[in-house]
């Protein structure tokens, strides 16, 4: 083999490696545009998630240092002073999502989490609020949020979060 017939099969293998990487870069800017329409609002749920992980991860730990424990008057000053600010921080990262469609994977899974976080953040909020009035309806509400809240948690338990 000449020093001229290698070089034209080095110029030749060197064009094939270019038009299949050019393919291959065609096919991947091409996939975006063939990706579903909710793509962008499901990576937007999904970071939304890791905040909302994060201040779950530093509530649970402020509770697995020290449990609910005491009367109301204990409880609710407690939850105002150091629960509530987490509860309000995990509504904050996943209210900035917009609702997604129902044929999104994700739907039902935000759905419940959004049902479960605000009803317990509000239920909270209003424990806290039905001792500093002494107000009993108010406490029923608060119960009645958590049992709603309670329900959404034992959905999101079963569920299965689409990778």
């Amino acid at each position: 083999v000449t020093i001229e017939a290698r070089e034209k099969s080095a110029v030749g293998g060197l064009l094939a490696t270019l038009a299949t990487g050019g393919v291959l870069v065609a096919l991947g800017i091409g996939s975006l545009f063939l990706r579903s329409p909710d793509f962008t609002d499901e990576q937007r749920f999904r970071a939304a998630m890791l905040k909302y992980s994060t201040e779950e991860d530093k509530y649970l730990a402020i509770l697995k240092a020290k449990p609910q424990k005491g009367d109301n008057h204990e409880m609710a000053e407690r939850i105002a002073s150091e629960l509530l600010p987490y509860w309000e921080r995990m509504n904050a990262a996943i209210a900035t999502v917009p609702q997604l469609p129902e044929r999104s994977s994700l739907h039902e899974f935000q759905s419940t989490l959004v049902e479960f976080v605000e009803s317990r953040r509000l239920a909270f909020s209003m424990f806290v609020d039905a001792d500093v009035k002494n107000d009993a309806a108010v406490m029923e509400q608060s119960n009645r949020l958590w049992e709603k809240s309670e329900a959404a948690f034992k959905k999101l338990q079963s569920m299965t979060v689409p990778l």
